[in-house]
């Protein structure tokens, strides 16, 4: 994995963007605790940008998909990803604690020139990813209940009445 920079101090002069594909098995950070993602890749872009009160922004796209483990059938799954999200460079700690009330507004990052993309892709990713990952419905979980469901049809089919039910309806007569 190549290192890519873009410099968050000239981003109104010349807005910047980048963008690319890079393997899932190459962020290690992601995928330390993840099973094996095979050629799973994910397609990004980050752009810069400036507002008229001259703060700055990154916007960052990810699109594609992790495999992860499921945390009640143990088994591999495909989480999709799609990420669309804007951050705010600030140069100061001052900058990245103004404000803190405001839960509304972008996150911030602190960073005076060069920034890592593909580690705030990378970042974004993690993020996006939840912290106990499970099927809707668990594959097993399914065939399970339809094989209930059809064990209780077939049981009901060759229900026999019961023969207290027929001493029953004798005596009432």
């Amino acid at each position: 994995m190549t290192t890519q920079y873009i410099d968050t101090l000239n981003l109104a002069r010349a807005p910047q963007e980048m963008s690319g594909q890079v393997l899932v098995e190459d962020l290690s950070r992601l995928v330390s605790d993840l099973p094996d993602q095979g050629d799973l890749r994910i397609d990004w872009s980050v752009s810069g940008r400036e507002d008229s009160a001259r703060r700055r922004f990154v916007h960052v796209q990810a699109k594609g998909s992790v495999i992860l483990e499921c945390q009640r059938c143990v088994k591999p799954f495909e989480w999709p990803i799609d990420i669309s999200n804007e951050v705010q460079i600030v140069a100061t700690e001052e900058e990245l604690e103004l404000d803190d009330d405001d839960t509304e507004g972008p996150d911030r990052i602190l960073c005076e020139g060069q920034l890592d993309v593909l580690g705030l892709v990378e970042d974004e990713l993690i993020l996006s990813v939840p912290y106990v990952p499970r099927h809707e419905v668990c594959p097993d979980a399914q065939s399970q209940s339809m094989e209930a469901k059809s064990d209780d049809l077939d049981e009901s089919a060759f229900e026999r009445p019961s023969p207290f039910a027929v001493l029953g309806s004798l005596k009432k007569s």
